[in-house]
């Protein structure tokens, strides 16, 4: 599994605390990283259909860890891609992490966004007022942020697009 992830990792463009592999979705990709994709998960459209960026550090490339709170804020416009979602995973086994309100993600559609329409939400074991995506206090995670018919602009200034930024909120 850790080659795997390697694979993606290390042909990976990085933006923030986000890595976008250009592989993925591509007709080009090398047997390693589509073995990559079949085990991550990632349906892996073609790649001028969606754009997917991976997040397992915070902006201070820190591991992101259910044992911390984390504040993600951006502002994704429809201008950038038709449809977006920022969904969380358990690093280990690249599943949802369970939790009892059954949330695993924000999208364009079920956040509440500001005026300017930008967006915060949180992360966090302990319940937080607002936008909310509840984790367990043990795993570590990973985000995935999809972007579903993205402009040629998005797609082709990846290394330089606008994208959320994840910050620590605490940690014990």
């Amino acid at each position: 599994m850790w080659l795997l992830k390697a694979e993606i990792a290390n042909t990976s463009t990085k933006n923030g605390a986000w890595s976008y592999n250009p592989h993925v979705g591509s007709k080009d990709a090398s047997g390693l990283t589509r073995a990559a994709v079949a085990v991550i998960g990632f349906l892996g459209l073609a790649k001028e259909e969606s754009i997917y960026f991976i997040a397992n550090k915070d902006d201070n490339n820190d591991l992101l860890s259910g044992a911390c709170s984390y504040k993600v804020t951006g502002m994704i416009s429809p201008d950038d891609a038709r449809w977006w979602s920022i969904t969380v995973y358990d690093t280990n086994t690249n599943k949802l992490i369970k939790n009892p309100q059954n949330h695993y993600s924000f999208n364009g559609d079920n956040i509440e966004k500001m005026q300017n329409s930008s967006f915060v939400f949180h992360i966090s074991a302990n319940k937080k007022a607002g936008n909310w995506l509840p984790i367990q206090k043990d795993p570590q995670f990973d985000l995935t942020l999809r972007m579903y018919n993205p402009s040629k602009t998005s797609s082709e200034q990846i290394a330089t697009l606008d994208l959320p930024k994840i910050s620590k909120e605490s940690c014990p």
